[in-house]
């Protein structure tokens, strides 16, 4: 729905990348819900964090075997090995053994409300970053998406 007809003109190869996302986003809300449902957990984040990465690789090297033709690894520039490490220890395991706490500390709707502070981080880095301009609808998007995390989050916890 999102991406309207474009998607659509690409035939079903141009639904592939659309279906994967949407996959991605119901087996996430799916895991929340589950890990929820579970209690807190026994292990650490750190431990969840790893076996997740295992059961994920399968699937994604496969993948990429299947579609891509990447260069071998010992062909990669530093950049390459530098981006790819950075990727890996900040954008995906500190983010992912964060939000394993928040989801035991926090109700599902404030830690799912709580990922909107994601993009507004992301478009606010774009103007000071990298000098995109800072329009009046996206100045009021920012506020109101800052306003609908503080609503959510600053609610007090009611114990079942």
């Amino acid at each position: 729905m999102l991406l309207g007809p474009a998607a659509l003109a690409g035939g079903p190869q141009g639904l592939t990348g659309p279906l994967i996302m949407l996959g991605a986003a119901l087996s996430w809300a799916a895991g929340t819900v589950l890990i929820k449902k579970r209690g807190v957990w026994q292990s650490h984040a750190v431990v969840i964090t790893g076996w997740q990465f295992v059961i994920c690789a399968v699937p994604m090297i496969v993948m990429m075997v299947a579609w891509e033709s990447p260069s071998p690894p010992a062909s990669w520039q530093a950049s390459t090995w530098l981006a790819l490490g950075y990727h890996l220890l900040f954008s995906i395991t500190l983010a992912q053994m964060l939000w394993f706490m928040n989801v035991n500390r926090l109700t599902i709707a404030q830690a799912t409300i709580s990922t909107l502070i994601i993009p507004t981080v992301g478009v606010s880095s774009a103007i000071l970053l990298l000098g995109e301009p800072l329009s009046a609808k996206v100045f009021l998007a920012l506020l109101l998406t800052l306003a609908a995390v503080a609503i959510v989050m600053l609610q007090k916890r009611t114990t079942p």
